[in-house]
């Protein structure tokens, strides 16, 4: 076989450098925009909400995520103390990792639910940041619908340890703090029920 034959074309190396030119000028656009000066408020008092607007612009324009509340419109389903595992999966902000229930003699199963890592002050990390090896972390439930939400409470509760997965590899150790939003609802409405 010829060297010559693996060579892509010319207009297929054309197309690279276009789309590669492109989202370079659209990523200096965006830039110019959150730091210009002439972007700046008139009003000091304004400067740190026209900065966080400016930062929300950039993005969406370059179609980062800031938060699941924002996107979601909703609350965190619950609260966990994460640490890093040795494993070749890294930790980063937004990553679809499964979770696995420590007391599950199942192995193979796995819940959909979504870590978002926090910082020390407890706010979601940006995504260009890279989480703590030991930290807190709000969760997100998936699936929301009532079979899925009545099977995932029989394991979560306060205290509860768990893993988060990347496939079968166990990328890092958490427990359970807190419950928040529909969760916490949903317990307090068994815990009557229970003690009435």
């Amino acid at each position: 076989m010829d060297a010559g034959q693996n060579r892509p074309s010319l207009a297929a190396i054309k197309l690279r450098t276009k789309v590669i030119s492109s989202y370079a000028s659209h990523y200096r656009r965006a830039c110019r925009a959150l730091f210009s000066p002439a972007t700046a408020c008139p009003n000091p008092a304004l400067n740190q909400i026209c900065a966080e607007s400016r930062a929300g612009r950039l993005a969406q324009t370059l179609g980062v995520m800031s938060s699941y509340i924002e996107k979601t419109g909703r609350a965190p389903d619950f609260r966990v103390a994460y640490e890093r595992l040795p494993a070749r999966q890294r930790l980063f902000q937004h990553m679809r990792s499964n979770v696995h229930w420590a007391a599950d003699h199942d192995p193979t199963r796995q819940w959909s639910i979504w870590p978002e890592f926090e910082s020390a002050k407890r706010e979601p990390i940006p995504e260009s940041d890279e989480p703590l090896e030991r930290s807190t972390a709000t969760m997100w439930v998936l699936f929301d619908q009532p079979e899925y939400r009545r099977d995932l409470r029989q394991w979560l509760r306060v205290g509860q340890e768990g893993f988060f997965m990347a496939g079968a590899e166990r990328i890092a150790h958490f427990t359970v703090l807190e419950l928040l939003g529909s969760e916490a609802d949903a317990q307090m409405t068994l815990d009557i029920e229970s003690h009435p």
